[in-house]
């Protein structure tokens, strides 16, 4: 039994990884974040309002960030997916114009 504070060994390698290995972990966090991205657009163009000034900008933005591969291996993976979310879709299609 672990006194209260300590970590097992278990534990302590899996937190040692990320430390170890940065890029793995920085190269994750894009692909959540321009789905996340993708998930507000999708709700405000589905909403019929339009697309807010934020969301027109996002497109340049990440474009510039260099996302724009992301964008469109994102895009293809919804396509392909066996139920596709015809919302994520457009939403990354927005992205990519």
């Amino acid at each position: 039994m672990n006194p209260d504070g300590l970590l097992s060994p278990d534990v302590t390698n899996f937190a040692i990884t990320p430390a170890m290995n940065p890029m793995i972990i920085v190269q994750m966090m894009p692909k959540v974040a321009i789905a996340q991205i993708a998930k507000l657009i999708g709700w405000e163009l589905e909403s019929g309002a339009g697309p807010s000034e934020e969301a027109l900008a996002t497109g340049p933005i990440l474009g510039e960030a260099g996302a724009t591969n992301e964008i469109a291996e994102r895009l293809f993976a919804e396509a392909h997916r066996k139920r596709p979310n015809n919302r994520m879709i457009e939403a990354y299609a927005f992205m990519l114009e």
